[in-house]
């Protein structure tokens, strides 16, 4: 506990006692450790305040500053002219305007090049800038590369999104720097003429520009600690392959372009995680290694088609040996076509599954076909997060209430916000009952609502499933609504 009249640095608090000598007024002050009495005579008495800031050495202020997003710091520069540029000493940097005027963006480059011309510390863990980006500032962010090259920054993020078809050309000088060890580049086209020195590059991230083979080849080859690569909305590239052993997470958000080709292959021994948000085709011919994978799909607008369908039985053939798995919606809803056509998928010897699913009829299709495949998994997690069916619609599914064999390892089961009060709790009613019957080794369901469902519809959800057989004795159900819990 804190000694009275201590503040939380330790030091006593200026005392503002009042006495009365000979009739007048006095205050006692703290005056370099020593009280001192000051008084006035029939005026009010003036309050003093020592400012314990202001005592204090820049660095300890500026380790201070650095605990504030860049935008609250520089609101001290108005405390005083020994605040004015102090902010910009601190290690760490963020600049971020989410304006399409041009006039907005010159403020913000403006208070760029004030910030790094008055910083004088050589020093800078992170510079961060993020803005819509026009021709016109090329200078400006050359300006700003050249102070990342000169200052040793570690973790450098620009991200010049624009308007426009002009990106932003990456200067030979960045691919010298060998402090780098985050780089989030947006609109920024990489094209080295020479040698990259990123020898400590651990993080790299590239968004919306196109993106040739030749040039991910050399930053791989050139980059010997790269664990982490995201390649986002990017074109130009048709097969990547990845044989560095240090790359263990790979992310790729697929775009739709004219330019690109119809497939895409990725070739990587080592990967153990990978992200994946598909337009093209994907094959994934050797990925041994690769224990996570998460998987959202983008259909063509015609819906379904069988050449989706085929691509999807490809594709779980190459990801069979993966431990955990992600699908997102829209491959449920290809997976739902498949067993609707009497599809089965390869047995996988996955361990933990986790679906995005909608509270439709062909989610519990998919589902079961999933399961049927997964005959070691261990733990299940469905996620909704779609509006409720209208009132008055109708639970319609047919012939998808069972499965063909016993999940014998399945321990663990969390499906969240999966009840719909206007199809009477379908469709978690009819995924609980199947799979309460065929957990063999269950030891725990958890049904959680986040949603703003009745309490009175939330016990006869608890009541119905409370009244489904169980093939595990030892099983806790448990369903969450808001601020209550029923224990099954």
């Amino acid at each position: 506990m804190r000694e009275e009249g201590m503040n939380e640095l330790g030091e006593e608090h200026e005392f503002n006692e009042r006495e009365e000598f000979g009739g007048k007024e006095s205050n006692l002050v703290e005056n370099n450790g020593e009280m001192v009495s000051v008084s006035s005579s029939d005026e009010r008495i003036k309050e003093i305040s020592i400012d314990r800031l202001e005592m204090l050495p820049d660095y300890l202020l500026i380790h201070i500053l650095s605990r504030l997003d860049t935008k609250k710091a520089a609101m001290t520069s108005v405390l005083s002219k020994r605040w004015q540029y102090l902010w910009t000493e601190t290690p760490r940097l963020s600049f971020e305007k989410d304006s399409t005027d041009i006039e907005d963006t010159r403020e913000l480059v403006t208070r760029i090049h004030r910030a790094l011309v008055h910083r004088t510390c050589s020093y800078l863990d992170c510079l961060s800038i993020s803005f819509t980006y026009d021709k016109c500032f090329a200078s400006d962010v050359n300006v700003w590369v050249e102070f990342a090259v000169r200052n040793r920054v570690k973790e450098f993020w620009l991200r010049l999104g624009s308007c426009t078809d002009f990106f932003y050309t990456i200067p030979q000088v960045m691919y010298s720097c060998c402090s780098f060890t985050v780089l989030s580049l947006e609109g920024c086209i990489l094209a080295p003429h020479g040698t990259i020195h990123w020898k400590y590059l651990t993080e790299l991230s590239i968004d919306g520009v196109e993106l040739h083979e030749h040039v991910i080849q050399k930053i791989l080859s050139s980059c010997s600690v790269l664990s982490s690569l995201y390649i986002r909305e990017c074109y130009g590239f048709e097969r990547l392959d990845i044989y560095s052993q240090s790359l263990h997470c790979f992310s790729t958000d697929d775009c739709e372009d004219e330019n690109s080709g119809l497939s895409i292959e990725i070739s990587a021994p080592y990967l153990r995680q990978l992200f994946m948000s598909r337009w093209r085709v994907v094959r994934l011919p050797n990925i041994q290694s690769l224990i996570y994978a998460e998987i959202q799909f983008d259909l063509s607008l015609d819906g379904v088609t069988e050449e989706e369908m085929i691509d999807m039985m490809d594709f779980f053939e190459d990801i069979k040996h993966v431990k955990e798995l992600k699908l997102g919606y829209r491959c449920i809803e290809v997976v739902s076509k498949l067993a609707e056509n009497g599809w089965q998928l390869p047995k996988s010897t996955r361990e933990r599954l986790t679906i995005e699913a909608l509270r439709y009829e062909f989610s519990i299709p998919a589902i079961v076909l999933l399961l049927e495949s997964s005959p070691k998994l261990e733990s299940l997690v469905v996620l909704c997060y779609d509006d409720f069916a209208p009132e008055g619609s109708t639970w319609d599914l047919v012939g998808w209430d069972d499965l063909a064999c016993d999940l014998q390892h399945l321990k663990t089961v969390e499906l969240t916000n999966y009840a719909d009060p206007n199809l009477n709790g379908e469709p978690l009613l009819t995924m609980g009952r199947i799979l309460l019957k065929r957990a063999t080794t269950l030891e725990k369901m958890v049904f959680d609502s986040t949603e703003n469902l009745t309490e009175s519809f939330a016990a006869k959800i608890s009541q119905e499933l409370h009244s489904y057989p169980r093939s595990s004795q030892k099983a806790l159900v448990v369903f969450h609504q808001c601020k209550n819990n029923w224990q099954l």
